[in-house]
């Protein structure tokens, strides 16, 4: 039989492993997969903001094999463009080439994001007045860029999609 000085050393032991534990369990419930979108379903979320979408499908050929379509959003405010690939491979591939190309704009005061899960990264910075993000999805990537001004068009867009890490 345990004594009660023992029993309310134990206490803080079981708080402790309780809190651990309820901790594990949101990470994983929390770093689910998110669901990639065809180039139809991209459309029709950005046609209904109000936005046109370009196929730029042809401009892409060079993409090879795994290549199956892209947009783009016509905008003035925003370069907004949209990639699904056959794969996942491609799309990481794709992200890969783009995150080195904008992690060259860096320099000092930058606010940088990076997240990821299971099939999802995603890679933003705000650099002397400019706002890069890229981001794949499974077998699907994006790339936008715009003033920082505008930073928060192209985030409601990728809140639509459900490709914002913290809109989950």
């Amino acid at each position: 039989m345990m004594n009660k000085n023992k029993f309310k050393m134990m206490i803080p032991i079981i708080v402790a492993i309780i809190v651990f534990s309820g901790f594990i369990i949101y990470a994983l419930i929390n770093t689910g997969t998110k669901t990639p979108l065809t180039c139809e379903q991209f459309d029709t979320i950005v046609n209904d903001l109000g936005y046109e979408t370009i196929n730029t499908t042809n401009e892409y050929n060079d993409f090879g094999d795994a290549f199956i379509s892209s947009r783009r959003i016509d905008s003035d405010d925003f370069r907004f463009e949209y990639f699904e690939f056959n794969d996942s491979s491609s799309a990481t591939s794709l992200y890969s080439g783009i995150y080195t190309e904008i992690i060259g704009k860096r320099s000092l005061h930058d606010i940088e994001y990076s997240d990821y899960y299971k099939n999802y990264r995603h890679y933003a910075l705000e650099s002397n007045g400019k706002y890069y993000s890229i981001i794949y999805v499974g077998n699907t990537a994006t790339y936008a860029e715009c003033d920082a001004e505008h930073k928060n068009k192209v985030l409601d867009i990728l809140t639509e999609m459900d490709y914002r890490p913290d809109k989950k």
